[in-house]
């Protein structure tokens, strides 16, 4: 992660260990926050969160960690939090909601499970 030049807005960037290449993997987006949500522990691919299409919400992309290649997972419009398994499957997804209270969903929108705004925090 890399903070662009102080605007508090994160690019992605990786380096090969072996031939000490540079690798940026967000540069043709602009202003946006990448986040990492869970790194494969047996394959060279992560689930990231990327905001660049709304900046209230991350839209979740596989990037393999070779290529610099994005595909799409989920288009987010509504869901603050994830839970991603070892797979890389999203798991859970959790909305917070305006009373402060959140409510997790399992991947099929099934609701899983309603927390209070104490319970929440």
């Amino acid at each position: 992660m890399k903070d662009e030049n102080g605007t508090g807005q994160l690019n992605l960037h990786g380096f090969n260990v072996e031939s000490k290449e540079h690798i940026s993997y967000t540069d043709q987006f602009t202003g946006i926050n990448a986040k990492v949500i869970k790194l494969s522990p047996s394959k060279n691919q992560a689930v990231v969160g990327l905001n660049h299409r709304n900046p209230h919400f991350h839209d979740l992309y596989l990037l393999d960690l070779n290529s610099g290649n994005l595909s799409i997972l989920l288009q987010n419009d509504s869901y603050a939090k994830f839970l991603v398994s070892d797979d890389l499957e999203v798991i859970l997804k959790m909305k917070i909601n305006e009373n402060g209270s959140w409510t997790v969903f399992l991947k099929n929108d099934e609701v899983f499970l309603n927390l209070t705004p104490e319970e929440a925090f």
